[in-house]
């Protein structure tokens, strides 16, 4: 099963129009991208704008250029347009031919040049307080800031674009947002948001009156259904958006439908067609000179292969992307590369040339800060190191990986342990004294008996001997007995302190959560996007410019605080389990881990899907991701069984990995902690809990909850 990553950033009345869909290998979440790169349109209003006839001609020349994808040279041609304007002294044309080139340098992945475009372009508007150019300028700029893996960033120039949009009633322009952020939120996971503003986006574009815009709305609505596992009306729209693209010579959208196409074939395990579709495509963006999509269709087309086992073709389709990247220095691309370089060395038992690609993935990773590329790179070096049987690199990189996916929560875990462990040993201690002063006690006595022993006559010796050696042997026993009992009480103390720790932890920690995400996100983050707007209202009416600067930077700021506030509350609390429930969160769960290389999952789930008690979600849900984490950590598993059978009266989960076992009476106390954890949901659940497991055997779950009525 693999999973599809999209971003589609569509920038109205001159700006910025992007496409890109993703395919993904079951490879530690490898992302492999489809992409195909889509002509700017240049509105009338804009072209007005220019009076002389040579001028007329470049545009002219480089709208061309544009519509056939042929960006490196329409390059050279804004270049000439913008020297002309400036001889001519129309800053307001020569601003928007920046802007333009700008957009140029973006989709040739000469990203430092876009960026000192639009950094001028923006400087520029803001001076002279054109707002369009502005609003234009800023969905550049969120794009931008999108490619380069900010999101936060990303989030707060496409805001702001819209607040400016929606100033200036630009319809094209709102649309431009709505489509950007329907894609932001469905590379995020959150397809109701993305389905919400797709469809907001189709309908303000329903009339037809912009086909070109148009077709891009479709291919972002066909997105988000293939994304909700809808592939014939996916198929349908991509289909639809294909023909158009060709009626309306739109090569580059053309080669994004087919792009797509080959994606919904692959899902339904049509490989033939889909093979078929990306060989197309191959043609298309050769023929329009576009290396970024080559790089993406060979990448892709190498997943088939590889899906096929066959290793040698998909080995050399990543080496002709690999190239292709490297001449673009696209860093993503070719962290994608080495990756499944790696897998296929893996696969094929060649590990030292596997560590060799993954750690040339670690080591982009690390240059441009991808901090989730960095935790894939580690996780693929773990996996190796553990099927080569070095053990030891295996651990290290799977806690490196660890400590990059969940630093902060396991702050606060191990906080929370720290403590009611502190309180254990306390109370541990406390029952050890009380034993000590026991034997000190029967010390005593044996001394005094012996001095008794000694101030007797001569004529008892006999009889007081064996009166004291009747009391030794008394008080010998007695103290062995309460040695054997206080054993048992600090054994039983541990066990009860664990349980209670366990509970209390779970159900602390969970209620924390949820109150500290929800007041992040009704309170902090309400109260840091009503500042955020005060800040853009004032810096719009004020004069001093820096007085404006001081402002743009404070909203800035806040805009920023605002995303990582959301951010923390959507670690919190997952978004699709508070929203969706508990079988929505548990297939997305599964869909996820099924992206790993070395493990086939099989999951069903049947029975009511009516919502249970919110607090037994999270703890059903815990416990399932509890089983999942101790499979993927210690278990080396291929296959993971599961399914969920909900009724009226009850819940049965059953969870079966074939890993290698363990033997769960000669585990450590100390390291079945997650075991531990789970009985202790469970209990806490009032269910029951049996654990079958043997060294070689795998391990299986299976739990039964009573549905409370």
């Amino acid at each position: 099963m693999l999973k599809k990553l999209s971003h589609t950033h569509v920038t109205l009345l001159g700006i910025l129009l992007f496409q890109s869909i993703a395919l993904c290998p079951a490879a530690f979440a490898q992302q492999i991208l489809i992409h195909s790169q889509l002509p700017v349109v240049q509105s009338e209003g804009e072209q007005r704008g220019v009076s002389a006839v040579s001028l007329d001609s470049l545009l002219e020349e480089a709208y061309m250029l544009e519509k056939k994808g042929d960006f490196k040279s329409a390059i050279s041609v804004y270049g000439s347009a913008i020297n002309l304007a400036a001889s001519k002294k129309d800053y307001k044309l020569e601003n928007y031919l920046r802007r333009k080139k700008g957009t140029m340098f973006l989709f040739t992945s000469q990203l430092d040049s876009a960026t000192l475009y639009f950094l001028e372009v923006n400087k520029i508007a803001k001076k002279n307080q054109v707002d369009s150019t502005l609003a234009k300028v800023l969905v550049n700029q969120g794009y931008l800031a999108d490619k380069r893996g900010n999101n936060q960033d990303c989030i707060l120039y496409y805001d702001s674009a819209m607040v400016i949009f929606e100033k200036i009633k630009d319809t094209l322009g709102i649309v431009s947002v709505l489509n950007n952020k329907a894609l932001l939120y469905e590379d995020r996971g959150d397809y109701a948001m993305a389905l919400e503003f797709a469809l907001e986006s189709e309908s303000l574009l329903s009339s037809g009156q912009n086909k070109f815009r148009h077709v891009a709305g479709l291919i972002t609505l066909g997105n988000v259904y293939e994304k909700l596992k809808n592939y014939d009306s996916a198929l349908a729209i991509y289909e639809r958006t294909y023909k158009l693209s060709n009626e309306l010579g739109f090569k580059g959208y053309a080669n994004t439908s087919l792009s797509n196409i080959a994606v919904c074939y692959f899902r339904q395990e049509k490989f033939t067609e889909s093979e078929i579709a990306l060989k197309k495509a191959i043609n298309y963006s050769i023929e329009i000179d576009d290396k970024a999509g080559l790089a993406r269709l060979y990448s892709n087309i190498g997943i088939i292969y590889r899906h096929q086992d066959k290793n040698e073709l998909a080995f050399q389709s990543y080496l002709k992307a690999l190239q292709i990247a490297e001449e673009l220095n696209d860093s993503l691309r070719m962290i994608s590369i080495f990756n499944n370089l790696g897998v296929i060395n893996k696969k094929e038992k060649k590990y030292e040339q596997a560590i060799n690609y993954y750690q040339k993935s670690l080591s982009i990773a690390q240059k441009i800060n991808s901090k989730n590329a960095i935790r894939k790179a580690y996780g693929n070096l773990a996996s190796l190191y553990g099927e080569k049987g070095d053990y030891k690199n295996a651990f290290t990189n799977l806690t490196l990986a660890s400590a990059w996916q969940d630093s902060v929560l396991n702050e606060e875990k191990v906080r929370a342990i720290e403590d009611m462990q502190a309180k254990y040993e306390s109370e541990k201690k406390l029952a050890q004294i009380k034993a000590l002063q026991d034997e000190n006690r029967i010390k005593e006595l044996e001394k005094k008996s012996i001095r008794t022993e000694r101030n007797t006559t001569m004529g008892i010796s006999v009889t007081a001997v064996f009166l004291l050696l009747v009391i030794l042997y008394y008080f010998r026993m007695k103290a062995r007995k309460n040695r054997i009992i206080d054993a048992q009480r600090i054994q039983q103390l541990e066990d009860e302190k664990k349980l209670l720790s366990a509970q209390s932890i779970i159900v602390g920690q969970e209620k924390e959560r949820k109150r500290i995400a929800q007041e992040l996100h009704d309170g902090i983050g309400v109260l840091l996007s009503t500042a955020s707007i005060h800040f853009s209202v004032v810096s719009k009416t004020a004069q001093n410019k820096k007085t404006i600067e001081m402002l743009n930077k404070a909203e800035m700021l806040l805009k920023q605080a605002g995303g990582e506030v959301r951010k923390i509350s959507q670690n919190m609390m997952p978004v699709v389990l508070s929203k969706f429930g508990l079988l929505e969160a548990l297939e997305d769960m599964f869909e996820k881990l099924d992206e790993l290389e070395d493990i086939e999952v099989n999951a069903n789930f049947s029975g009511s899907e009516q919502r249970l008690p919110e607090n037994m979600e999270i703890m059903l849900y815990r416990v399932i991701q509890e089983m999942v984490n101790n499979t993927l950590k210690h278990a080396q598993a291929k296959t993971i069984e599961f399914s969920c059978k909900k009724s009226d009266e009850t819940i049965v989960i059953d969870y079966k990995d074939d890993g290698k076992g363990f033997d769960l009476e000669k585990l450590p106390h100390n390291k079945s902690l997650g075991v531990f954890g789970i009985k202790s949901r469970v209990d806490f659940l009032k269910g029951k809990l049996q654990v079958n497991t043997a060294v070689g055997k795998g391990t299986h779950y299976q739990i039964t909850i009573p549905v409370p009525a």
